[in-house]
């Protein structure tokens, strides 16, 4: 649709739209004629008002820095407004930077929308967007503004990772002199559960509290669209709750920590997939921050952790589009999958089983929790202890090998069997198959050098002359009678069953000495 109508700057400039581009509640998005670097929002007649103008003129005098102006192309990463616009004197609109056509977040973090409209993106792609959306978000903060509407909608990506937010003219901004033009809307899923219906159109909204939000999409990226708060519910008072997140939320039940009402979804990656500062954020952001909301961690902490998980991402040797952390052995997606539990509530309605969510923060679904495993662990360190001391206190040292083999690999055997699931059993069945394939190639490998060596020293003795022979055969029968005559001497060296249970010894006594007379209780 062609509006051709001509507005005027605050140069008293013309400014003439044509082309529609876009229609929403408030106004319409035009082109400009003969400017294709910017495009014109013109409010509807309703929307008109002095504080709005006021608002976009605060807007104008506090910009935040864009750096992405500076890249090769240009990138808006905020579409800030660059003028006003009026309609014979009258307040109607502003311009703002023409913004590249772009999906949002949503079709990146869906992985269904993903794999159509950015085929190319991996791990990486996903973890670096985070860390721009973040970047920019604290460019915003550093001016003292605030998005409060943050969410999916109006975050826009390219292919190349970068991030524009959109809809700014709805931002909670602070003029110079201290005034707050409030946002007056909020979407429930981004809103932190302090601000749960609370007159947003009111209410002065910090930056911690969108971080809430900020955390939210970030982990929606990460984790393959789930948001944080949706889970399986595991009490009966909690399967027929409306907006099961959302009333997690306000009670800070986060499914991956470890708690008794909620767990992840069964089909959600597993919590410890994620690098273990990601993981200590999302902690920080939904348990500390549901008590202490200024405890959040602030989006430049989340672009600088992000940047380091980004770093430390590891390509898997046998697809080259995955990547997975470097605390992580191997690729967790080509790897075994873990099973999910199939305990599901009696009364749960259309509910599905959990899946071990987290090996960091979720109890463990095999039987046998964490906590009981490594006591039994413990229980067992100290009855070797017990068991390795009697042995070498009774001379027994060959017996310690095993014992101290078996204490070697109780680390593995833990790491292996500690959740108890098909996985740990099909690594544990891989490990000892290739500790046993090892063993039978050092053995091939050694038995052919030990015969070589054992026929060398043969060869060796026979070769000596019989004087030698005769020396050496005398040497080593005196050093056996020495050491059968030392042994006799001195048995308890060998036998050390009076140290551990003792036999009464008689007093000495001597013609010179009278025994000393031993007291008896009763005395």
């Amino acid at each position: 649709m062609i509006n051709m109508s001509t507005y005027t700057n605050r140069d008293t400039q013309k400014i003439v739209t044509t082309q529609e581009i876009g229609r929403g509640g408030e106004g319409v998005v035009y082109q400009v004629a003969g400017r294709a670097d910017v495009v014109a929002k013109i409010y509807h007649a309703d929307h008109r008002t002095l504080s709005r103008q006021a608002k976009l003129t605060a807007m104008l005098t506090q910009p935040p820095v864009d750096r992405g102006r500076a890249f090769v192309p240009p990138h808006v990463a905020l579409a800030w407004p660059t003028d006003l616009l009026f309609e014979q004197g009258a307040f109607a609109g502003f311009l703002m930077p023409r913004i590249e056509r772009s999906p949002n977040l949503v079709a990146l973090f869906n992985p269904v929308l993903r794999r159509q409209r950015f085929p190319q993106a991996d791990y990486r792609f996903l973890c670096h967007t985070a860390c721009n959306l973040a970047a920019v978000l604290a460019a915003l903060h550093s001016r003292g503004h605030v998005v409060g509407d943050l969410n999916q909608k109006n975050i826009l990506v390219k292919a190349n990772t970068l991030v524009t937010l959109v809809d700014t003219d709805s931002f909670q901004i602070r003029d110079g002199v201290g005034h707050c033009y409030h946002c007056p809307v909020g979407v429930p899923d981004y809103t932190p559960p302090e601000l749960q219906g609370q007159p947003l159109a009111t209410l002065d909204r910090q930056p911690y509290h969108d971080c809430f939000g900020l955390a939210v999409l970030i982990f929606q990226l990460l984790m393959e669209g789930y948001h944080p708060f949706t889970g399986r519910p595991l009490t009966a008072a909690l399967a027929d709750v409306d907006q099961l997140s959302l009333h997690c939320m306000q009670q800070g039940w986060f499914p991956y920590s470890r708690n008794a009402q909620v767990q992840p979804p069964p089909a959600a990656p597993p919590f410890f997939w994620l690098p273990p500062e990601v993981r200590r954020l999302f902690l920080q952001t939904f348990l500390v921050g549901h008590l202490q909301p200024t405890q959040r961690p602030t989006a430049v902490t989340w672009a600088q952790a992000l940047s380091r998980a980004e770093a430390d991402l590891v390509q898997c040797r046998h697809q080259h589009t995955h990547w997975y952390g470097k605390h992580l052995t191997d690729c967790p997606i080509c790897g075994p999958q873990p099973k999910v539990s199939t305990n599901v509530l009696p009364s749960a309605k259309a509910t599905k089983p959990m899946s071990t969510a987290s090996a960091a923060a979720t109890k463990s679904q095999g039987g046998i929790s964490g906590c009981l495993l490594s006591l039994l662990l413990m229980a067992g360190f100290c009855y070797g202890g017990v068991i390795i001391l009697m042995l070498a206190r009774n001379g027994l040292w060959p017996c310690l090998v095993p014992a101290l083999l078996i204490m070697g690999l109780t680390p593995v055997i833990r790491q292996n069997l500690g959740p108890l699931t098909v996985r740990s059993c099909r690594l544990l069945a891989t490990n000892l198959w290739r500790f046993w394939q090892w063993t039978w190639a050092f053995c091939r490998w050694l038995a052919p050098r030990i015969g070589q060596g054992g026929r060398a020293a043969y060869a060796f003795w026979r070769s000596r002359p019989p004087r030698v022979k005769e020396l050496t055969m005398a040497a080593l029968l005196i050093a056996l009678l020495v050491t059968v005559s030392y042994c006799n001497s001195a048995p308890g060296r060998l036998n050390r069953a009076s140290v551990t249970s003792p036999l009464p010894t008689p007093m000495m006594t001597s013609p010179l000495a009278t025994p000393t007379t031993v007291l008896s209780d009763k005395e």
